[in-house]
């Protein structure tokens, strides 16, 4: 099983001429980056024309890395044996003549109202983000408030219309079980093309629990080390951090 993998870069630090840097780097390794709004202009000027004319569902086409199960690995969250994974670069025929680049709305708190969400994903977009992961407002999890919390989504889907792509993030370190399951299920109608399994770190029973309830394909957020226990519990992308210097 191939899995895209972009770097995450956004590290409050983050330069304007670190990430540009960063960012000709992941493209020659055939990565995809997820870069902070204010940091897309950084993005070379080819890499981001590219970005905007993705179609709908290119962020899941194969990326430059994957990582791949060996034969009988389990599906479970905590089943993960070392022998079992192994990082195996493409070569440089098989690398996608696109590199992925995402950015973010409403990081890290969500606190935001929502039309800022929406605006700062709009520009995003404009900017040649191909896709926008916003935090939502997590009160509206945390107590189940299906009326909030769809209202919110659907209101920024509206600004970020297709082929641009838009992800929500679901933190997996702060809710139970049925928490997340509730917020898979109610994301599957309103029309986001993934679900992020948290901002910062994806716990992976948390994305066990959201890839069994969700229609749409769970990413997460992990170091190197933590990536093949996140892909055996159900993560179909991931967002990478510190894999790049910046």
């Amino acid at each position: 099983m191939d899995i895209p993998i972009s770097a995450v870069l956004l590290e409050p630090t983050a330069s304007f001429e670190s990430v540009r840097q960063a960012c000709q780097n992941a493209a020659a390794q055939g990565i995809g980056v997820v870069v902070p709004p204010n940091l897309l202009r950084a993005l070379p000027a080819e890499q981001g024309q590219e970005a905007s004319q993705v179609q709908e569902g290119q962020q899941f086409q194969q990326a430059g890395q994957s990582w791949q199960a060996a034969p009988g690995a389990h599906t479970e969250p905590g089943a993960h044996t070392e022998p079992g994974w192994q990082q195996q670069p493409q070569t440089p025929q098989d690398l996608p003549r696109r590199v992925s680049v995402a950015s973010v709305a409403g990081y890290p708190s969500g606190q935001h109202h929502r039309l800022i969400k929406a605006s700062e994903a709009r520009l995003a977009v404009q900017e040649g983000a191909s896709m926008v992961a916003v935090v939502p407002e997590y009160a509206n999890i945390a107590v189940m408030n299906s009326t909030g919390f769809i209202s919110e989504v659907a209101s920024i889907r509206e600004a970020v219309p297709h082929p641009a792509q838009l992800a929500v993030f679901v933190d997996t370190t702060i809710f139970d079980a049925q928490q997340l399951a509730w917020a898979a299920r109610q994301l599957g109608p309103v029309g986001i093309d993934a679900i992020i399994a948290g901002p910062h770190e994806s716990a992976a029973e948390g994305v066990w629990h959201l890839s069994q309830h969700s229609r749409v394909p769970v990413m997460a957020v992990c170091s190197n080390e933590q990536a093949p226990a996140v892909v055996e519990a159900g993560a179909t992308g991931l967002w990478i951090t510190h894999l790049l210097d910046i």
